[in-house]
């Protein structure tokens, strides 16, 4: 089993969750020696629990951290993810101590447990994530759980039901812990839901053909974690065309009506318009976004005719839902050969297959850890280990 952490998640959660309790005063967390203890001392607690829990059901033979660098994609968008360096300036984290501390632990776990950290330059950390998973599941024919709550990364839940092998997104968020699996395991989900019938008979493969298979249901019944069922072609969807305020993506259609409050814009109704012709025209769900640049022409079609648009708005729209559709699709057709040929490096690949893990040790130092904690109220223990 590959283990894939989405970095900026892991340290933002374990930095949020302590400096919410500790920041009472007017200085910003992480001014303090004290703070940064107490933050270091949060991510390794994290980081053992999470691989303890995993390692009962699963063995574990690669754990990647995946990092961003500066995204490729602001050249296709110049304000992309522009609003989170001014976020960070007027919140109450000091961010230069919080970088420099995440790449210490970083390096920490690399050295002492054989910890893989990757960063491509101009790759963000999803693109990392999205070739790793393919390339353990379709070439090397191994599983992968990605930890993450990040519902971009979503897109990467995967089953190949000729090998057996899987793609799953573990999301640990102590409100709402659960395993993502792709909306194609519908009927698999529910068999096990409501008939608690055995997950290997539910995904119509051999007994032994893919032990992590029989893990994977273990560790669902055995702990409090449940299934969500994530719409890869949904969530696509509802990203290209409406956009994403948190990544600073903009609807692909916006005009500002005089004299009304509201501006004409892309909405989920007109989305489930649009749903209703290319159903009518029978293009299956499934094709629409896999054909993405095949499709184009047909989705900018469409909705002007619902929104009664121009000529000339009708092109803008195509170029607007090109360029959404670049920057929110995880594939391998729309990311840089730069990125796709830094993956492919000899050193790159043979760093990730000669991983020398020290899981033994990690749960050694744990134990040992909580044993000495003078502080054990932070330990978030949700599991019946």
């Amino acid at each position: 089993m590959n283990l894939i952490f989405d970095a900026n998640y892991f340290f933002y959660r374990s930095l949020f969750v302590v400096s919410s309790v500790k920041n009472k005063s007017n200085t910003k967390f992480l001014d303090s020696q004290e703070d940064i203890d107490l933050f270091i001392k949060k991510v390794k607690q994290d980081f053992f629990h999470d691989i303890k829990l995993l390692n009962k059901y699963f063995n574990i033979h690669r754990i990647l951290f995946c990092m961003d660098d500066s995204s490729w994609r602001k050249k296709l968008l110049e304000q992309y993810k522009g609003n989170r360096s001014s976020d960070r300036e007027k919140g109450d984290v000091n961010f230069d101590v919080f970088f420099s501390e995440m790449g210490k632990l970083l390096d920490y776990f690399e050295s002492n447990y054989g910890v893989n950290i990757c960063k491509i330059k101009t790759a963000e950390a999803d693109d990392i994530m999205f070739l790793l998973s393919k390339t353990f599941m379709n070439v090397l024919k191994e599983d992968s759980i990605i930890v993450t709550i990040d519902r971009d990364i979503y897109q990467l839940v995967d089953y190949n039901h000729d090998t057996g092998n899987f793609s799953v997104i573990y999301n640990n968020h102590s409100k709402n812990k659960n395993i993502v699996i792709n909306s194609n395991l519908d009927c698999f989900l529910k068999e096990i839901l409501e008939k608690k019938v055995n997950l290997l008979e539910s995904f119509g493969i051999e007994k032994d053909k893919n032990e992590n298979i029989r893990s994977l249901n273990k560790l669902v019944l055995n702990t409090d974690l449940s299934f969500d069922i994530v719409d890869r072609q949904q969530l696509i969807e509802s990203k290209i065309f409406l956009g994403d305020s948190s990544d600073n993506i903009p609807n692909v259609y916006r005009k500002e009506i005089e004299g009304k409050k509201r501006p004409k814009q892309i909405t989920k109704a007109t989305l489930k318009k649009l749903d209703e012709v290319l159903d009518l025209q029978q293009l299956p769900k499934v094709d629409r976004y896999t054909n993405f640049e095949k499709n184009l022409s047909k989705f900018s079609f469409e909705l002007s005719k619902i929104l009664n648009l121009t000529e000339e708005e009708k092109d803008e729209l195509e170029k607007n839902i090109e360029r959404n559709g670049k920057l929110v699709i995880l594939d391998e057709r729309f990311l840089p050969d730069s990125i796709k040929e830094d993956f492919l490096e000899k050193s790159f690949i043979d760093k990730i297959k000669n991983s020398d893990l020290k899981i033994k040790q990690m749960i050694e130092d744990n134990d040992e850890d909580v044993k000495n904690s003078k502080n054990s109220s932070l330990i978030e223990v949700n599991f019946k280990i």
